[in-house]
C-alpha cells in the first residue's frame, strides 16, 4: 500500500532515518568516531549484563553481539525509514523495532542509574517514534475513509448510468413501438 504525502510522517521519517543510521554507524564501526565507538563499546558491556529477563533464567548475552545486533537494528531501521517513503507497511516494522531498541536502551541506562543526559535521547527518539505511529495510523484511518467514500460516490455514479441506460432502452423501446405504429 503506498502511503499518502503527509509532510509531518515525511519529516520524522526523514529525521529519524539519518538519525538511527548515525547511532546505528557509531555502535558497529569507528566511522564516525573512534573515541565514542570504545565508550558505546564499554556501556554495551555493562548493558549484557543487565539484559533484561536473560539472566534471570541463567542465560547471559555476550556484549558484542547485543551491540552489534542493536546497531545493525538501527542502521537497517534508518535505512529504511529513510529510503523506504512510500512503503508502509515495512516503515511500521522498522519504526516497531526501533521503538522497541529506544525503549530497551532507556530502561538499560535506568537500571545502570546513568545520570538523565545518557538517557534523554533514548526518551526523545523513543517519543518520536511513538508519534510516527500514531501519525501513521491517522494517516491510515483517513486514508480508509476517503477510499470508502470513492467507493460510495463510484457506486452512486454506476447506479446512475445504469439507470439513464435503462431509460435509455425503454425510450427505444417506445419509440420503436411507436413506429411500428
Amino acid at each position: 500500500m503506498m502511503a499518502s504525502k503527509n509532510p509531518v510522517l515525511i519529516a520524522l521519517s526523514i529525521l529519524l532515518g539519518f538519525s538511527f543510521i548515525c547511532m546505528g554507524l557509531l555502535k558497529v564501526s569507528q566511522v564516525i568516531d573512534k573515541e565514542l565507538h570504545r565508550d558505546v563499546r564499554k556501556t554495551f558491556k555493562n548493558f549484557a549484563k543487565i539484559f533484561p529477563i536473560l539472566p534471570n533464567l541463567g542465560v547471559y548475552v555476550s556484549a558484542k553481539y547485543y551491540r552489534l545486533t542493536v546497531g545493525y537494528t538501527e542502521l537497517v531501521g534508518g535505512l529504511i525509514l529513510l529510503l523506504l517513503l512510500p512503503f508502509r507497511r515495512i516503515q511500521l516494522l522498522a519504526n516497531g523495532s526501533l521503538l522497541i531498541v529506544s525503549l530497551l536502551t532507556v530502561y538499560s541506562h535506568y537500571v545502570l542509574k546513568d545520570k538523565f543526559e545518557r538517557i534523554a535521547p533514548y526518551l526523545v527518539f523513543a517519543l518520536m517514534l511513538s508519534c510516527r505511529m500514531v501519525v501513521f495510523y491517522q494517516v491510515l484511518k483517513r486514508d480508509r475513509i476517503q477510499g470508502e467514500k470513492l467507493a460510495k460516490t463510484q457506486t452512486y455514479d454506476d447506479n446512475q448510468q445504469q439507470q439513464i441506460a435503462e431509460n435509455n432502452n425503454d425510450e427505444e423501446q417506445i419509440d420503436e413501438s411507436k413506429k411500428r405504429k
